[in-house]
């Protein structure tokens, strides 16, 4: 090997390495958050109220325009809590389907929900050219506050 090919895969590895390095805590940060600690009692009603929110609001757009009701980040947040309490992972393009409004508005509500913390975008180590993306402490705290004060309304 000579030492400009040498070179060239120290670049290379130091830039997976960067990019390798940096998911852990990215994916740390993005995930502490009180799940683990709930009871599992609490943590199976919360998400079938989550999941039964969602359908309500699928129900609806099948007789609405769902553009009236403009909830497509809420739509979003709610499919990321239910992903999180099943150990599954969302996709942008998931997520802007599971918005139930056009792909640019679900965009564009991704990205406020990211400036407002309640979601972070994090890049599929497998794919470079999707990214997932999760509820970070605060989102989760917020629908799981939510889901409960819906009880509190019900009757």
């Amino acid at each position: 090997m000579t030492s400009r090919e040498n070179a060239e895969l120290h670049q290379i590895a130091r830039k997976i390495f960067d990019i390798v390095g940096d998911i852990p805590r990215q994916t740390e940060e993005a995930r502490e958050h009180p799940s683990e600690g709930q009871p599992y009692k609490e943590q199976e009603v919360l998400l079938r109220r989550a999941r039964s929110e969602l359908a309500r609001r699928k129900v609806r757009s099948k007789y609405l325009p769902e553009d009236m009701f403009a909830e497509g980040g809420y739509n979003i947040l709610l499919d990321l809590f239910i992903a999180d309490a099943v150990g599954g992972k969302v996709s942008v393009s998931d997520a802007c389907i599971a918005s139930l409004v056009p792909t640019t508005t679900a965009l564009r509500q991704l990205s406020l929900l990211g400036q407002r913390g309640l979601l972070t975008r994090l890049p599929d180590a497998t794919d470079g050219r999707r990214d997932f993306v999760l509820l970070t402490t605060q989102g989760y705290k917020a629908i799981a506050s939510t889901l409960r004060d819906f009880e509190q309304t019900e009757d």
